[in-house]
């Protein structure tokens, strides 16, 4: 089969170009592997000795706490292992057949040798190296955006959990409360209550503001309208009462209302007026939630930047804050976590990317939450400033610090002190990037009980 393999190499896309002498050479510097289903060719912390060319199956990489999620996969003619001019030493996922194959395994004590003699051969393996960097890099950035964003979604469903909640009760109030409101409209008509009589009802209501009393005097208040109701034989005289009480109706004012209607009618138009009120505050609660909704999606709208082209626009820095900050809200709420926030009220706008901006405040904050979790006292706070012409964004938390090891490389990529499955160490290299990308730097100070991340950006655009 070695005698066959120059030409079979020849037949891959990668090696196309390669003059067939320094094929041969390749070949009779190798050594073939058979892998079965299920075999290992690699595994984490093993030394790469070896330059590998799948020739036959299936290869595929994963992380060892991940095996269903692919890192890279291999197929025919596919070159991995350790390439020209590659710094890697060790392995550092599970490289697995997923059938059987046929792998040529070229060692890499040669690799000078063929740097110094095979120009076309070194420059396909090297080209290798580039495009795995790139797309191994473009994967790892997209598996932390999708983090990002399964962070976010499961907060946004938090949040509107709470309102549609609300909403649902609301309705199903509505409902019972349009029940039976045919039932005291007949009877007003048979009592032939007149539109006069009706509008002094209503006036108990319309007359009077929710009064702020101490919960001991409105219980108190509540309890004499009560007995006064159920004294003139005014039915459903407990939830009633308590609407009376929230608006802070007087007994005398009831006595007032009593003069003024016929004594038969005075039950149902204190129920009609009642249920009017009460329709009145269930719609105003469904308002309530209907606006805590449209604000969340204007927030997810806003941070995702829809709509908007992909360049630079002058925008209000706090405004993305502020949206990612209502994002993470429940974050917050679940770590019992303060939130402290000093904004610059005279910083202008400030040209971004905002979609992209809007992962650095993600991953920042995020970060800081998971810092202070179960600490005492946990703070959060984010702070802007202005200098000269560049806006300050400070995020801070009063964690138990980064030791100064772990701060040299904090910016690394696929550098992360975090848990396995809590983060991939690209989270931290993004938000550099990012903030270089719009002129920007960042930096990071800490010490135990307190670590901030300062960003400085341009409010001038680059010309």
């Amino acid at each position: 089969m070695l005698a066959e393999l120059p030409d079979m190499l020849a037949g891959f896309p990668l090696f196309a170009a390669v003059p067939r002498a320094q094929l041969v050479w390749f070949v009779a510097a190798s050594s073939l592997r058979e892998l079965a289903a299920g075999q290992r060719l690699l595994a984490p912390g093993d030394a790469i000795e070896h330059t590998y060319v799948l020739l036959r199956g299936t290869v595929h990489l994963f992380e060892p706490l991940r095996p269903a999620v692919d890192i890279l996969l291999l197929q025919p003619g596919d070159a991995t292992g350790y390439l020209p001019f590659s710094r890697i030493k060790t392995a550092g996922g599970v490289m697995q057949a997923s059938e059987s194959s046929t792998v040529l395994a070229f060692p890499k004590i040669r690799t000078q040798e063929l740097a110094a003699q095979h120009f076309e051969l070194t420059q396909a393996l090297v080209s290798v190296m580039t495009s795995r960097v790139r797309e191994t890099t473009a994967q790892q950035q997209q598996n932390e955006k999708m983090m990002a964003l399964g962070k976010l979604s499961a907060g946004l469903a938090h949040e509107l959990n709470n309102p549609i909640a609300a909403l649902a009760s609301t309705t199903e109030a509505l409902r019972r409360q349009a029940a039976g409101l045919p039932a005291v409209l007949g009877q007003l008509l048979v009592l032939a209550a007149t539109p006069a009589h009706a509008e002094a009802a209503a006036g108990l209501f319309a007359g009077a503001t929710a009064a702020v009393l101490a919960r001991l005097v409105r219980a108190e208040l509540e309890d004499e309208l009560a007995d006064w109701l159920a004294e003139h034989r005014v039915p459903e005289a407990g939830p009633l009462s308590e609407l009376l009480a929230e608006r802070g109706v007087a007994l005398a004012a009831l006595d007032a209302l009593a003069a003024r209607v016929p004594a038969a009618a005075l039950g149902p138009l204190l129920q009609w007026a009642g249920a009017h009120e009460h329709t009145r505050r269930l719609l105003d609660e469904a308002r309530e939630a209907t606006g805590r909704m449209t604000q969340l999606i204007r927030s997810v709208k806003v941070y995702t930047h829809m709509d908007q082209a992909p360049d630079k626009v002058p925008v209000d820095l706090h405004e993305g804050i502020r949206n990612t900050l209502a994002l993470l809200a429940h974050k917050f709420r679940q770590l019992g976590v303060r939130l402290e926030e000093a904004y610059e009220p005279a910083l202008p706008p400030v040209p971004l990317l905002v979609g992209e901006m809007n992962q650095v405040w993600t991953n920042l904050l995020d970060n800081a939450l998971d810092a202070v979790e179960g600490v005492a006292g946990a703070t959060v706070r984010v702070h802007t400033r202005r200098d000269r012409e560049f806006a300050h964004i400070i995020v801070s938390d009063n964690g138990g610090g980064i030791p100064p090891a772990v701060q040299a490389r904090i910016f690394d990529p696929f550098f992360t002190t975090k848990a396995p499955g809590r983060g991939t160490g690209l989270g931290l290299d993004l938000v550099q990037r990012i903030v270089r990308q719009h002129g920007g730097a960042i930096k990071v100070r800490s010490q135990p009980g307190h670590t901030a991340f300062e960003i400085h950006l341009p409010i001038a655009a680059a010309p």
